[in-house]
């Protein structure tokens, strides 16, 4: 992924969706990132689709198979998914288009780094 560079003095926005099965540490992870992004960055808690997020983050656990099937679902519509895993007894299965970090901080990165070049998609 490539930065997300602007012309000078033009705002860079971004809308973040951040979804997972357990509402208290989404919100928890959403908070952090909010400190970590880039200006101009907005961080929607459970926002679907209709809100057209450019990243969608997933805080997950066990990679239980409705997890599993969101993720992809996620990754097909999106095109990736930046996972947020916690040590678990089973491994998240690696898919193209899913980044697995295992903290805040890495998904932040991977958030402030991913952009469409729009000139080569024209």
């Amino acid at each position: 992924m490539a930065d997300v560079r602007g012309k000078v003095g033009e705002a860079v926005t971004k809308t973040v969706s951040i979804i997972g099965p357990d509402s208290a540490r989404v919100t928890a992870c959403a908070e952090k990132l909010r400190e970590l992004v880039r200006p101009g960055t907005t961080v929607i808690v459970g926002a679907g689709p209709e809100a057209r997020p450019d990243v969608v983050v997933a805080v997950v656990g066990d990679p239980t198979a409705e997890d599993v099937d969101i993720a992809q679902a996620v990754s097909e519509s999106v095109g990736f998914v930046v996972l947020i895993v916690d040590a678990t007894p089973r491994p998240w299965p690696h898919y193209p288009g899913w980044h697995s970090v295992e903290s805040v901080e890495g998904a932040a990165t991977l958030v402030n780094r991913a952009c469409v070049d729009l000139t080569a998609w024209a």
